[in-house]
């Protein structure tokens, strides 16, 4: 027992541990959004699906940025993505969200009723969760840094 870690040492570590968990479901949840908001969009009338893909590919990018700047130990590089990324989510998911409701829409080469999209709430709450944990990841648990 003598060569067991100080308890704040331990606590520290845990909390890194937790950050680092954080950061991965962040990873997880947005990705996931991703691959199932392209999905419904290509397998329901929207003529403009490829404009979804390059959506979470851009919320993706500034991911990235994100965990490039966690890796780095930069603060305010990690705040400059951080906000893009947050926002971004939020206005997609607006977005997605007022696609759901049956409608109109012109779809191959006429106008034509598309029914409710139900499936969109998926990505929306898959990008609301992941948005807010990386919020959280960032802010509150900043960045899995301990405090200097």
């Amino acid at each position: 027992m003598a060569d067991a870690p100080p308890l704040e040492e331990t606590a520290r570590a845990g909390g890194s541990r937790f950050a680092a968990g954080v950061l991965l479901a962040v990873v997880v949840l947005i990705v996931a959004a991703g691959v199932a908001g392209t999905l419904v969009t290509v397998f329901n009338p929207f003529s403009d699906w490829y404009m979804h893909l390059m959506m979470y590919g851009s919320i993706l990018g500034f991911l990235l940025l994100y965990l490039r700047a966690h890796g780095k130990a930069r603060p305010i590089e990690r705040y400059a993505t951080m906000i893009p990324a947050v926002l971004l989510s939020g206005f997609f998911s607006a977005i997605l969200l007022d696609l759901v409701p049956e409608q109109k829409v012109f779809y191959a080469g006429g106008v034509v009723w598309r029914e409710k999209t139900s499936l969109l709430y998926l990505p929306v709450a898959l990008l609301l969760a992941g948005g807010l944990s990386l919020l959280v990841h960032c802010t509150l648990l900043r960045g899995g840094r301990p405090k200097t």
